[in-house]
Order: C-alpha cells, then structure tokens, then sequence
C-alpha cells in the first residue's frame, strides 16, 4: 500500500483515524512513519480544501540516467496556485526528451497575499498562503531534487516588502533557506547553459519578448513571465542562429490568486520547453482533461 492508497484508505474509513499509530500500522502492515504522514496529509486537507499532497507518490527524478545537455524547462508554477497534474507532465517530458538537467523558469511561489497589488480580502492570510506553498513545493521537490532556478518577481516579493520596510539584508533569509529548497536547487537570477540564458523575464511583455531578449542578450534565451504566450522564435545573421522561447506556464487560472485575469478571452497556456543540445528549442504543451 503506498502512500496515496493509505490515505484514500484512511479518508474512507475515517474511525480508523482513532486508533493508535503504532497499532494501524501493524493492522495495515505499514510503516509508522507512513501511517503519521498520512493522517498529517488527510489533517492538511480537511484544514484546506483545495490541496493534498500525497509525499511518496513523486520519486526522486535520476537526472544521471538522462543527457546532460538536454534541458527540460518548467514554467512558473506559482505554488500554491500550480494546475493539477502540471508536475507529471513535467515528469514525462523530461522522460520523453531525454533531459537530464532541469531549469524552473521562476515565480516558483505565488505570494499573492504579499503583493504590491490588490490581494483577495476573502483569500488566506499571508501565514496560510506560505504554509501552503511550502506543502506544495515539497512534491516539486521530490521529483527534482537537482534544478536551477532563476528568480522570479513573485518569488522576490517577500525581500521587496523587507526593503521598503527598511529591514537590513543581514536579517533576511536566502531563497534556499525561506522556500525549504533542497541544497541542489541552485538560485540566481540568471543561468547560463549550452550557450543558452534562462531568465524569469521580469519587465519583458507581448509575443516577441523572448526573441526581443535574446537580442538583448546576443544568444539564445528562454523566459518564462508570461503566462499567455508559450512560443518558439528564430533570428539569423550571416553569422549565427539564435532563439527565443516562452514556455508558457503552470498555473491554475481559476484558483483567486489570477482573479485579475478571470474575465480576459486569453489564457494562460500550460506548457513547459525542452531544449535539446543548447540548439533545438521545443515547446510542449499539457493536454486538457
């Protein structure tokens, strides 16, 4: 019985919640460890309704056994707002493409309820929302435990709040530190691969963006930011061949946090990219349930 199957288990025979740790498990003939992660998980998702995370169900992705040199792109994934089944689409592509390094575009968090713009007076507070992402990123976590990540403007959002309330960087916390990322996730605002710059695309705008930064940058650049436009562009000199590629977006656009966007004909497109040998960009969309 793995996890997910223990705590569907536990949801339907709720009376089974009442009985000692030690003694459900030898019941079930599972672990203890699995038993209290269970009835954490199912304590989690009676607190909010809208979330459960099942730990086991995402096994350490073993990016050894992939090519190096082709690059699996995540979109932002604004946790705890990221759509339902956008990390096993993740999952399979980087299976599909044979990547064996992973980028996470930005925006891994979402902060809504620390935003300089309007927040949602009925949504959670900003303790709740940090919890939350917290719980959602683990699972991200599990399945990449190596990535590099460039800086996006919602994840920067808590260090913007510190520096307009005038707080010293020495009282604050590292990316790593404040989002519970594993040691191999390596933050920066820029990272430079094959040739290639990932960027989050902070302050970039329209369907030309991505190209307009390669050009900016004099080689090939892929953004994330814009969560409507997940496209492939291609500039030539007599020189060389350079690219740009938006990789659309992760999100669940029905959840509060994009209520700004809730009455727009365009959505967001979900969405990650690959990038084969530093040369061969490809976007890939999710299929629609």
């Amino acid at each position: 019985m793995n996890q997910k199957q223990l705590v569907e288990f536990l949801k339907s025979k709720t009376g089974y919640l009442k009985t000692g740790e030690g003694r459900l498990a030898q019941m079930l003939g599972v672990d203890i460890k699995a038993v209290k992660q269970a009835k954490n998980t199912i304590k989690i998702a009676n607190e909010y309704k809208d979330i459960i995370v099942y730990p086991d169900t995402y096994k350490p992705s073993k990016t050894n056994k992939y090519n190096p040199d082709n690059v699996i792109v995540i979109g932002d994934t604004h946790e705890p707002f990221c759509k339902e089944g956008y990390l096993e689409h993740c999952l399979k592509v980087q299976k599909d493409y044979d990547c064996g390094t992973v980028v996470h575009i930005g925006d891994l968090v979402d902060n809504h309820a620390v935003s300089y713009h309007e927040s949602d007076s009925d949504g959670r507070s900003a303790g709740d929302e940090y919890k939350l992402a917290l719980i959602a990123c683990d699972k991200w976590y599990k399945a990449f435990p190596d990535a590099y990540v460039c800086i996006g403007n919602h994840d920067r959002l808590p260090f913007r709040k510190a520096f307009t309330a005038g707080l010293p960087k020495n009282w604050l916390k590292s990316y790593q530190e404040m989002f519970n990322s594993p040691k191999g996730w390596k933050w920066d605002f820029v990272h430079n691969i094959n040739g290639v710059v990932y960027q989050h695309g902070t302050g970039l705008s329209g369907e030309m963006a991505s190209i307009n930064a390669a050009r900016e940058n004099r080689q090939s650049t892929v953004i994330g930011h814009l969560h409507t436009v997940s496209n492939t562009r291609f500039l030539a000199s007599t020189k060389d061949l350079i690219f740009g590629m938006s990789v659309g977006c992760g999100i669940d656009h029905t959840k509060y946090a994009f209520a700004y966007g809730r009455e727009n004909t365009r959505k967001p497109v979900l969405s990650c990219g690959v990038v084969l040998g530093g040369t061969m960009p490809i976007n890939v969309p999710m299929k629609l349930k």
